[in-house]
Order: structure tokens, then C-alpha cells, then sequence
């Protein structure tokens, strides 16, 4: 966790340092992993499950605007924002190319 914390700039202060580290932003990417796979099988909720994501995502590139403008702009915060808003756009074009072939 130390290596990735200091790669999105978060100091680990000791246990709950690292649990917190582990547990929400390991979680969150986690559950953008499964829900993606999930959604990426197909099925009768595939869309779901990426809009799911995409709506994740969203969510996180609202937070960094915020931090935006409350906090100033960093090159690295730019970077994850255009990574956040381009896996957003793919996750809503893959749910809706999910759509697409279940209605045929």
C-alpha cells in the first residue's frame, strides 16, 4: 500500500493509515473491477452493472473538480482526472453496446 499511496500522494499514519487505504480505495477499485467484469460477460444486467461503474467514476472526477477548486491543480491530478473521464466514456459506451445487442 505504501508504494501506491505515495503514487496518488496520500500519507499512510500508521494502522488506520493503511486500513484506510486498503479498505476504501482498494474497495472502490475493487468494486469497479467486478462490476466491469460482470458487466463485460454480458447478460441480462450488463448494462447495469458498467453504468454502475461509469457512474463510480463519475463520482470520482466530481471529487478531484472539487479538490480543483478548492485546492489548486496538479499535473498528476490531471492525469487521473483524464483517466477517470475516459473510463467513464468507456464504460457508458461499452453498457450501451450492451444494450444495443440485446435488443437485436
Amino acid at each position: 500500500p505504501e508504494t501506491s499511496a505515495v503514487q496518488f500522494g496520500i500519507a499512510l499514519d500508521g494502522v488506520q493509515g493503511f486500513s484506510t487505504a486498503r479498505s476504501d480505495i482498494g474497495g472502490m477499485f475493487m468494486t469497479a473491477a467486478v462490476l466491469s467484469f460482470l458487466g463485460l460477460r454480458g447478460g441480462k444486467f450488463a448494462a447495469g452493472y458498467l453504468n454502475a461503474v461509469a457512474i463510480m467514476m463519475a463520482l470520482v472526477a466530481s471529487g478531484r473538480v472539487i479538490g480543483f477548486a478548492l485546492d489548486g491543480v496538479v499535473q498528476m491530478s490531471v492525469v487521473q482526472f483524464v483517466f477517470e473521464i475516459i473510463f467513464m466514456v468507456v464504460m457508458v459506451t461499452a453498457a450501451r453496446s450492451v444494450s444495443a445487442s440485446d435488443l437485436q
